[in-house]
């Protein structure tokens, strides 16, 4: 076997100073992406394009975050459309979007009628579900792999707390500690902002509360048929139910002080003003009925 050396040769280059680069890491790079992505949403309004209607009421724009675009239109031809108005934006800004990033989600039974998107030439990827921000996104809309996610974070999160309390002496401060890494490193991983927005059933609100039940049965050292009610009143804890309907009435306070013409004010104004008309609608045929 004959090896063979290479002598790399290296040359150094003349720096030059350029001004007009944004790092991405850099403070002002998150803003310059809002700013351009903003504009896209404001421009398909004042153009009337790459909308979708909402029973025929709230008109949706493309949703961005930061250098993030959303996009919701019917199958056929308009999401044809929307996915060239959108590219053909996004080329006039002299931007560019990852075809590897780029997924379509089809919601509903069938897709026939529903066409392969493309980026930049491209074609996108379709998948039946999607993470983004700790959230799963599922195209039926349930929370059921959303919720699995939250109670695998749980898991770890009760083995990350009870290897703090066992390697650190608190000493008198145990359990003080114990429930203040329970309000904050289990909480805040099993429960976010996105519950207040779904629907969340009762069976979704009970495998979280047997995950906090789990952590509760370690600290105190239990066994799994003691009376957690009597550890909620001992410790002054809350259910993980009632902290749920808390951030809830938070997050409907926000909504009652927003504008008018924002979109989540709109959307949710609405599908209350549908529930009490149904409500309405049902109780009269109940007084018909007797």
């Amino acid at each position: 076997m004959a090896l063979e050396s290479k002598r790399l040769k290296f040359r150094l280059f003349s720096k030059k100073d350029k001004n007009e680069i944004i790092t991405q890491g850099g403070s002002w790079s998150p803003l310059q992406c809002s700013v351009q992505i903003d504009t896209l949403g404001k421009e398909c309004q004042a153009e009337g394009k790459a909308l979708y209607t909402y029973k025929d009421f709230i008109f949706l724009c493309p949703l961005a975050m930061v250098d993030d675009i959303l996009t919701i239109s019917e199958c056929g031809i308009q999401s044809v459309a929307t996915n060239s108005f959108i590219n053909s934006k996004i080329e006039m800004k002299k931007l560019t979007m990852g075809p590897k990033k780029c997924k379509q989600i089809h919601v509903g039974r069938g897709n026939i009628f529903c066409p392969t998107l493309n980026v930049h030439g491209d074609p996108i990827e379709v998948v039946s579900t999607e993470k983004y921000l700790g959230d799963i996104l599922c195209n039926n809309g349930k929370l059921d792999k959303n919720i699995e996610s939250r109670i695998n974070k749980g898991t770890g999160r009760t083995n990350t707390i009870m290897s703090l309390l066992e390697e650190i002496s608190f000493g008198d401060s145990y359990f003080e500690m114990a429930i203040l890494f329970r309000n904050s490193m289990f909480i805040n991983s099993v429960l976010s902002n996105s519950e207040t927005l779904y629907n969340i059933e009762s069976k979704h609100i009970t495998k979280l509360e047997n995950s906090d039940k789990i952590l509760l049965t370690k600290i105190f050292s239990v066994p799994t048929t003691t009376s957690y009610e009597a550890v909620y009143l001992e410790t002054g804890i809350l259910p993980i139910r009632f902290i749920l309907q808390g951030r809830r009435l938070m997050y409907y306070w926000s909504l009652l002080h927003k504008g008018k013409d924002e979109l989540v004010k709109s959307s949710s104004t609405h599908k209350l003003n549908f529930r009490r008309k149904m409500i309405g609608l049902s109780k009269l045929m109940t007084t018909k009925k007797i």
